[in-house]
């Protein structure tokens, strides 16, 4: 608070003892107060504290950290607690852009990439996780429907080797499709080109559709790979149509050999 600011508050400045007169300088002060209480509301400073409810009509602005339920907020807004609001639309975070990054429902559906999650996880665009090693999913209760027609789940690993080798990629597994007219292909990629294509898209292995049957994925490719160069190998089940598809158990192993 700086000195202007105190000359227009009551302050000491009309101590009077009773009887005392009122002087016009009194009055002055006093509209002085007023006029600063109408026009400036609240002005407090460093730490004090404001007691009992607060309502704000329009926009807050707060230029550094907000917290609740902690009085030590490290990052813009910081909730040590629970919050519950049964009217609440959910929590829905945006770019600049408008466009939702992260949206969590109030039924209890998050949406990445999306605003109108319709699962419990809706992501769009793609998964990385280069530490995740297994996917567990409850019997009779998993399935992917999808109406994109470049569907496909990947298994990848990158990697660099010191010296030239040779790489054979065996992958295995097993899936379906709905429909006849809906194909499933288990194929193998090196830095994004497939191995031995067939001429129509498709790689080598399943490479073929059926109606509720578990069909054997199974692919083998092999490689070499020259020394200090980087590589993407990859594992895709694809279902280019669209429609529901399930897999289950696909795995990649790599085998390396010397020169």
């Amino acid at each position: 608070m700086t000195a202007s600011d105190e000359s227009q508050f009551v302050s000491d400045q009309l101590m009077r003892k009773p009887g005392d007169r009122i002087l016009s300088d009194d009055w002055n002060i006093l509209v002085q107060a007023i006029d600063h209480l109408c026009t400036t509301k609240v002005n407090r400073n460093q730490a004090d504290t404001l007691i009992g409810p607060l309502t704000i009509e329009d926009a807050l602005q707060v230029s550094s950290n907000v917290g609740i339920g902690t009085d030590k907020p490290i990052a813009k807004l910081e909730v040590k607690g629970t919050t519950n609001d049964d009217q609440a639309a959910g929590l829905n975070i945006i770019d600049s852009e408008a466009k939702s990054i992260l949206y969590v429902r109030n039924d209890g559906n998050v949406g990445i990439g999306t605003d109108s999650p319709g699962a419990k996880l809706d992501v769009n665009g793609g998964i990385k996780s280069p530490a995740l090693q297994s996917i567990y999913v409850q019997a009779n209760q998993w399935e992917t429907s999808t109406t994109d027609s470049n569907w496909q789940v990947v298994i990848s690993y990158e990697f660099t080797p010191i010296t030239s080798i040779h790489a054979t990629v065996i992958a295995n597994g097993h899936g379906m499709t709905e429909k006849i007219d809906q194909p499933l292909d288990c194929a193998i990629f090196n830095n994004d080109q497939i191995f031995a294509d067939r001429g129509d898209g498709y790689g080598y292995g399943m490479g073929i559709s059926h109606v509720s049957f578990w069909l054997p994925l199974q692919a083998i490719a092999k490689f070499y790979l020259e020394a200090n160069q980087n590589y993407k190998i990859e594992l895709k089940i694809r279902s280019r149509s669209g429609g529901k598809v399930r897999f289950n158990g696909a795995t990649m192993l790599i085998l390396l050999t010397g020169t």
